[in-house]
């Protein structure tokens, strides 16, 4: 099912499940409501008219046959077309008058004291009930009898009696069953009609958002040719400049072999310092974009087997060995003593270090002094490399990884570089899950490489 059809069988099954809830209970309210309101409306009744055809001393009286006269009269007054008996109490819960004249003189609350208590204490006591004792011989041929109990109060103060009423609840019932029959039908209209609104509302959301995540996929679509085609262009430009950047270097480097042992004037040996500086730029910058452009989600692998970072730092101290060599630099290794490996692919971590020992070595004097440190632990790998360098001007400090920085002094020092090696490390760094560090000091600066020993199998 797409989200259109998922929307509409959520909201159709919402919408029978809260009409359920809600007639079931609008169904419930409205049957107690009207059986409160008849059981308030018996009471009021049973009280007026006791008021009016009996008093106190009726219920007190020591010879019930003199007062049968007076209860009939009253129970007949209280009765109505649905109800089936009427039983008189004394405050002891004595039987004064009854349809079932062998129960006058009767003690019936026996069995149900708190019932009397709580009449005796003024309260209107109701119930629905299917009458199967021995006294409810009357009432036994109904399924179902609402049953009153009315506190008898002639002072407003103290209950001289109890009266206790029986009434069918078929005309009721009718009355009830209309009544929720009228408020549940209204109430599913009402539901409904907020269920269609809510319906349509979402289905065009759920439309819009189809025709947008439809549109997405596409975005995603074109976006991806457009970095495929974007890389492969990088990718076979660079390879097509690399050469003749290489072969212009070569034949640089010839040239001024040749002319070394000629007296050049300073403005000859200035355009060729420059030409060579701007040609290992230009191979510089072509291969970091080489690099960047393997840099995607893929490229952040691991190897099959551990390798020591040892190993391979003095692999990367040994490629430069040429260049320190040249300026009389001193490089100084301490290794960890665990010998840490790890997984991170070989090639990704190898240019980060060359990147990091490159960095130190081109940007510290000749005779400079270069310090890498290792201390790690079985669960990270820290490596240090501290130069005695220029340094970075403190206003260009928080630049040091922007794509293309390259720092001010480094410039007129006439430094060979692209301003990409930095970031393009940092980048390799944190698709580890790792961190790299710039630090100024008063001579020279440092970086430090984190990176945890992932186990990868």
């Amino acid at each position: 099912m797409n989200l259109t059809q998922r929307v509409s069988l959520t909201t159709l099954l919402l919408l029978l499940t809260t009409n359920i809830i809600v007639g079931i209970t609008v169904s419930q309210v409205i049957r107690q409501s009207y059986l409160d309101e008849q059981k308030r409306s018996i009471a009021q009744s049973v009280q007026r008219l006791a008021n009016r055809f009996l008093s106190a001393s009726d219920f007190q009286t020591a010879n019930i046959q003199q007062v049968q006269t007076k209860f009939d009269h009253y129970r007949d007054e209280i009765t109505t077309p649905d109800t089936v008996r009427i039983k008189i109490y004394s405050r002891d819960g004595t039987v004064l008058s009854s349809d079932q004249t062998e129960l006058i003189g009767q003690k019936l609350f026996t069995d149900e004291p708190e019932e009397l208590t709580a009449v005796l204490n003024g309260q209107i006591l109701g119930n629905i009930s299917r009458p199967d004792k021995s006294e409810n011989q009357y009432e036994q041929g109904f399924t179902q009898l609402l049953e009153v109990y009315v506190p008898i109060v002639f002072d407003d103060v103290n209950v001289s009696g109890v009266v206790e009423t029986y009434t069918q609840l078929s005309s009721l019932n009718r009355a009830i069953t209309r009544s929720q029959i009228y408020a549940v039908s209204l109430t599913t209209v009402v539901i409904s009609l907020a269920f269609i609104i809510l319906y349509l509302i979402v289905r065009n959301a759920s439309r819009t958002l189809i025709r947008q995540d439809i549109q997405l996929q596409l975005d995603i679509k074109k976006e991806r040719q457009y970095s495929s085609l974007k890389d492969e262009f990088i990718s076979l430009s660079s390879h097509q400049l690399r050469t003749p950047a290489s072969a212009i270097k070569w034949s640089l480097e010839t040239l001024m072999q040749e002319l070394g042992h000629r007296q050049l004037t300073p403005a000859q040996r200035e355009a060729l310092d420059g030409v060579r500086v701007n040609t290992e730029s230009l191979i510089s910058i072509i291969n970091n974009l080489l690099i960047i452009s393997d840099i995607k989600p893929d490229y952040f692998t691991y190897e099959a087997h551990a390798y020591s970072v040892s190993e391979l730092i003095r692999e990367s101290i040994q490629k430069h060995q040429i260049l320190t060599s040249q300026k009389k630099q001193r490089i100084s290794f301490t290794p960890d003593t665990l010998d840490t490996k790890t997984l991170i692919k070989r090639p990704a971590l190898l240019i980060v270090i060359n990147t990091l020992i490159k960095n130190a070595t081109d940007y510290s004097p000749e005779g400079g002094e270069i310090t890498i440190n290792q201390a790690s632990s079985p669960d990270a790998i820290r490596i240090e490399v501290i130069d005695s360098g220029i340094g970075i001007p403190k206003d260009e400090q928080p630049k040091v990884f922007d794509k293309f920085f390259r720092a001010s002094n480094s410039i007129k020092q006439k430094n060979a570089g692209s301003g990409l090696s930095l970031h393009i490390a940092k980048q390799i760094i944190a698709g580890y899950q790792g961190s790299l560090e710039f630090t100024a000091l008063a001579s020279g600066s440092k970086f430090t490489l984190e990176l945890p020993t992932i186990n990868h199998q």
